[in-house]
């Protein structure tokens, strides 16, 4: 009797061994971006700074503002692993330059990613729907044309440093966003991540095509405007990543 307990006590040991484990949790934490904003490589510093445009003009900013969205990471099995959903409002000169995404998925990953500006689904919506806090509440960003429906995707404001002229840059790409993508070396356990981040404005102006207040105005307010169709081609190089880990 003894024999056939010891036996049976050793068969239930051998099934449950032999049951699958259950499904490991995914562990999901916060990556915390912070942006900081220069002119050719000094703190931008509004109202206050004085800086020179590209023809040689001396000008003080009093605005930079612009959305963020379609965030994203590469794994290591080169698989883009999107973060649904989240935007960024970044203010500059209010000092509104942090924000933090969620649900970052525990891994390896190689790659990290986002988008300035929206897509054309969200950026031709209603957008009505998000509450007061949202990024992509107009009330929070006051950055929505109502007018003709969209948003700007970048707002640079500011005047000639001898008060004789202001410009009023508000850029957007209508259906196309301007894609960043960095390469990283990131191995996210549960932990939290930060991300640094930093935005040249002068190469909004130079780079690769140079801004000309005689030839391109002091103003942009639709997408065919000479100042915006040359700041946009210029997007693409004033974010940089200085590190995420």
């Amino acid at each position: 009797m003894k024999k056939i307990g010891f036996l049976l006590v050793l068969a239930i040991a051998f099934i449950s061994s032999c049951k699958e484990d259950p499904p490991q949790e995914i562990v999901n934490s916060n990556l915390s971006v912070s942006i900081s904003h220069e002119y050719n490589g000094a703190d931008l510093n509004f109202l206050t700074d004085s800086y020179i445009m590209p023809k040689g003009d001396t000008v003080n900013f009093s605005r930079l503002s612009y959305l963020l969205s379609n965030f994203y990471l590469v794994n290591s099995n080169d698989e883009k692993v999107k973060l649904e959903d989240q935007y960024a409002f970044i203010s500059a000169a209010e000092d509104i330059t942090t924000f933090e995404l969620t649900g970052v998925p525990k891994g390896s990953y190689k790659a990290f990613g986002f988008h300035l500006g929206i897509d054309s689904l969200v950026n031709y919506g209603d957008p009505n729907i998000y509450p007061a806090d949202h990024p992509l509440s107009p009330i929070r960003n006051s950055l929505h044309w109502s007018w003709t429906g969209g948003y700007i995707f970048n707002a640079i404001e500011g005047m000639l440093a001898d008060g004789s002229e202001n410009f009023i840059y508000h850029v957007t790409g209508g259906k196309e966003t301007i894609e960043f993508e960095y390469t990283v070396f990131l191995n996210k356990e549960n932990n939290a991540l930060n991300a640094s981040l930093t935005y040249d404005l002068a190469e909004a102006f130079k780079n690769p095509e140079e801004l000309d207040f005689n030839i391109d105005g002091y103003s942009a307010h639709t997408e065919e405007a000479p100042a915006a169709v040359k700041i946009f081609k210029n997007l693409v190089n004033v974010i940089t990543l200085n590190s995420i880990e």
